[in-house]
């Protein structure tokens, strides 16, 4: 196999029912083009790596299953091993669309400059197929009110890999917000230089009842306000504001 320009992460834990697809969209429909695909299953009992001991004869793909401390850990854990120039991290119950990897790769090498490349992610309902909606990072006019919205669009969003390291990966005591966090990171020591948008649509976010973000609302809210107390605090935020967010949420970042 080609040495790595792009490498993706999946993590999974008892993801079985969706891990199939997330594994055809990613090695079965994106070319011969020089990425890598490493897996890390949380040690899961389901199906989960019978669907993987499948792909074992395909040189792109790297697993392994084992218990480990969650989403961010597997994350972190990828990219420790990762070799290519590019990362990103499709959940095990997301998708790539197809030719997605081919954009990616065209973008980077064309931009030396070009550290994150915000694409399209589509969202779709698990159990109709419908499309309900159309995702991407946003800017505004400066970087304050830039961080200021609050919100990431993690599937269709690639990094330069050098840059994710230095930002020191995601944080393992985060389960719901890591991406936003990461994003948050990059704004403060880069501010706006080096990101791009990409006008097509390069994954899918698969809505279902069980996925984080319909099942664990008040988890997501609670890190959110914890990250922002983080930030006003390293800010000399007022007091007021300070104490207002504490109030918010019983979540502290170290």
């Amino acid at each position: 196999m080609a040495t790595p320009y792009l490498s993706i992460i999946t993590p999974s834990y008892q993801q079985g029912a969706y891990l199939g697809q997330t594994l055809a969209s990613i090695l079965d429909e994106q070319g011969d083009l020089p990425y890598e695909l490493i897996v890390r299953d949380g040690g899961s009992t389901d199906q989960s790596t019978t669907l993987l001991q499948e792909r074992d004869a395909d040189a792109r793909l790297t697993w392994q299953s084992q218990p480990d401390q969650g989403q961010s850990d597997a994350i972190n854990q990828g990219l420790a091993q990762a070799q290519g120039e590019v990362f990103n991290w499709i959940n095990s119950d997301d998708l790539l669309v197809p030719g997605a990897v081919e954009t990616v790769l065209r973008r980077f090498r064309l931009d030396s400059d070009l550290m994150v490349l915000c694409g399209k992610c589509a969202k779709f309902n698990d159990a109709t197929g419908e499309v309900t909606g159309l995702l991407q990072m946003e800017t505004k006019r400066d970087l304050e009110a830039t961080m200021l919205i609050g919100r990431c669009c993690q599937p269709g969003t690639f990094w330069r890999t050098g840059v994710v390291r230095e930002l020191g990966g995601v944080r393992t005591d985060l389960r719901c917000v890591m991406d936003w966090h990461l994003w948050l990171k990059y704004l403060v020591r880069f501010g706006l230089d080096g990101v791009a948008f990409e006008q097509s649509t390069l994954a899918q976010f698969r809505e279902h009842p069980a996925a984080k973000s319909s099942a664990e609302g008040e988890r997501f809210r609670e890190e959110a306000n914890a990250v922002w107390l983080d930030l006003f605090t390293s800010l000399d935020a007022p007091a007021d504001l300070l104490a207002f967010l504490e109030t918010q949420t019983p979540l502290r970042l170290e």
